[in-house]
Formats: structure tokens, sequence, C-alpha cells
């Protein structure tokens, strides 16, 4: 079994999350200096519904590790694991950000903490995706459901270690 975290976030992506999380914090402030006191009901409101977003994205969406087995491939959330059976693995390689082309996110989260849950890419068709950043990912193409694009820390030693 190896263990393999998610890749640090690229400087844009970490960029994007402060401010993303800076709103969440900002958004609330304003409300009560911006608002009249009639309406300063909404500040709390809008950091609960702000920092419930943030919470669910971190602990559902974004994956915390992904490990090799003998049986396959885990996807570990903070609340949440998936196996991949070697089964359905038909093959890992590397992926280029100009393999992938322009992608749209169907279902899911980006921006905050990287781009997590189903896309579509126009050269590649339907794909899920967890990742933290645009080098690095690894293409795990499937006998089943969409290709999974994650950026595990040591890419090379990841593919190595799940194609044996």
């Amino acid at each position: 079994m190896e263990r393999f975290a998610l890749a640090r976030m690229s400087v844009g992506v970490a960029i994007g999350t402060w401010v993303l999380l800076a709103l969440g914090v900002g958004a609330p402030v304003a409300i009560v200096f911006m608002t009249s006191p009639q309406a300063q009901w909404m500040a709390p409101a809008a950091a609960v519904f702000l920092w419930s977003i943030f919470a669910l994205v971190y602990g559902l969406w974004r994956p915390r590790e992904f490990v090799v087995t003998a049986e396959g491939l885990q996807i570990v959330w903070p609340w949440r694991v998936r196996t991949l059976l070697r089964g359905e693995i038909v093959s890992v390689r590397p992926l280029t950000p100009s393999d992938l082309g322009r992608t749209l996110r169907v279902f899911g989260a980006g921006g905050l903490w990287g781009g997590f849950g189903r896309f579509h890419s126009r050269n590649m068709g339907n794909l899920e995706m967890y990742v933290s950043r645009r080098d690095g990912m690894v293409l795990i193409e499937r006998t089943t459901g969409p290709d999974l694009v994650i950026t595990p820390d040591r890419p090379t030693e990841f593919i190595a270690m799940l194609k044996v």
C-alpha cells in the first residue's frame, strides 16, 4: 500500500482559494457596515451559507489522498472513501493540459482548493476530475464510468505503482 497526497495547489489555485476564503469573511462584514440595522440579520446568514459551502467542498469534493493497494485505488476524502478495483482500470498515464483541452465543469466545485467533480473536455469527452493544479495530472482510463483525472503528489511514482 502506498499513499499519495493530493498535489500542492498551483499558485493560481492558491490565490483563488484565498480570495474565496476572504469573501467568506468579507461578505458578512460588508453586510454589517453597508446595510441598514434592519438588514444586518443577513450577515450571520451569509457567513453560515458561505462557510457551509466551503465545508462541503472540503469534506465531500476535495480528496485528501490517493491510496494504491493490491486491490486497486482508493480515493480518500475527509468524509468518504471510494475504491476503484484494478479490473476497472484500463490504463494509467500522464496527462498534459493540451491533451485535456478546454474543460467545462458540469457538476462539482471549482476554484476552492482546485477543481473537483464532473467535467466535459472538448478533447476527451466526459471526465471525473480531482485536480489541484494543471501540471502533474494523471489520466486513469476505466472500463466503467467516465475516465478519471487526478493530481497526486509524485505522479511518476503513482503511475508506476498503479500499473504494477
